[in-house]
């Protein structure tokens, strides 16, 4: 579970760094 949700966070933060 935390996995996933930090790969998410970190996708995101690439992704979309405003997202933050």
């Amino acid at each position: 579970e935390s996995s996933e949700r930090l790969a998410l966070g970190e996708a995101f933060g690439i992704k979309a760094p405003q997202k933050k």
